[in-house]
């Protein structure tokens, strides 16, 4: 069934008319950010026209950066960037909840490994000893944006995986062991995403990855969280407060 257009008398030109069709239903959020459109053909069947008129609607959209037209994809909703703010005591979850997004972290593998000398040195412990290593993949409004890895030590907490399911953040579940931590340290560099990225990340080769490492100390200077965050650098501005 086709969408009905006024007649070209109207004053309004089809084209104009699927446009602003089109662009209605990206602002309300029907069509969301990264969809890909159905296709020319599909589109000239709903609207009962030629794809000459579907493929001049999507020029002026694509004109206006409101879609993002790819040869041999497709096209899609352009992704606007989402603001991360890095601070010293605000995290990824809090910081993305406090301004509406919708962000959910999936743990994808939690393991206790000895600890090389680089996070060692960092945690203020023994190479080799034991850490809580877990890895995570966070979405945002539905789209994969962070990868991480955060290492805790896990003579001081050996049962934080155990916690971190009943509390669901990382700061959180320092908060039951009477731990508020904050952010010591952080480096930010730039690199291309590998294949492992790429598909955890769902972007396309080459793309760019922000690479984050963070340690964080408790109430009195101690090391607690040694993390390392990938972001997927086309889908969010890092704001450093």
């Amino acid at each position: 069934m086709s969408d009905a257009l006024q007649p070209r008398r109207s004053g309004t030109a089809v084209w104009k008319q699927i446009e602003k069709t089109l662009l209605s239903e990206i602002m309300s959020g029907n069509i969301a950010p990264g969809d890909r459109l159905p296709s020319e053909s599909a589109l000239a069947d709903r609207f009962s026209v030629n794809r000459h008129t579907i493929r001049r609607a999507l020029a002026e959209l694509s004109a206006q950066d409101i879609l993002q037209i790819e040869n041999g994809r497709g096209t899609f909703v352009t992704e606007k960037a989402l603001r991360y703010k890095l601070s010293k005591r605000i995290r990824s979850v809090e910081s993305m909840l406090r301004d509406g997004h919708d962000m959910v972290v999936k743990v994808l593998n939690a393991t206790q490994s000895p600890a090389n000398v680089e996070v060692a040195t960092a945690l203020e412990v023994e190479a080799g000893s034991l850490l809580w290593v877990i890895d995570s993949l966070s979405t945002i409004n539905r789209k994969p944006v962070i990868h991480a890895r955060h290492c805790f030590p896990l003579g001081r907490f050996p049962d934080f995986y155990e916690r971190y399911k009943s509390a669901g953040s990382i700061g959180a579940t320092l908060a039951t062991y009477g731990v508020e931590s904050t952010r010591k340290s952080m480096v930010i560099s730039a690199q291309l995403a590998d294949r492992k990225e790429l598909e955890l990340l769902r972007e396309q080769w080459p793309s760019p990855i922000l690479s984050v490492e963070s340690l964080y100390v408790d109430q009195r200077g101690q090391p607690v969280d040694h993390g390392v965050a990938h972001y997927a650098g086309d889908r969010i501005d890092l704001q450093i407060d």
